[in-house]
């Protein structure tokens, strides 16, 4: 699975997403890569914002899936 946006809105100009689903013996295997590319934390720490974002941005998705998962597990 796929997905490309590009010059969404104000809060950031483009995002890509890949996922993608395995079976395997007792379940399944998720993989999702997320890019998002903004010019909004450009200069002056901007590295540094980026970094606590993604930081955000990972643990927000991995609340996600292990929600997915216990619901998937009922």
């Amino acid at each position: 699975m796929a997905r490309r946006e590009y010059y969404v809105s104000t809060g950031y100009d483009a995002e890509q997403s890949l996922a993608g689903f395995f079976p395997v013996e007792g379940g399944t295997i998720v993989v999702y890569m997320s890019h998002v590319f903004t010019e909004q934390v450009a200069g002056t720490g901007g590295s540094l914002k980026r970094s606590i974002g993604s930081h955000v941005m990972a643990e927000q998705m991995k609340e996600i899936f292990e929600t997915g998962r216990k619901k998937i597990e009922r």
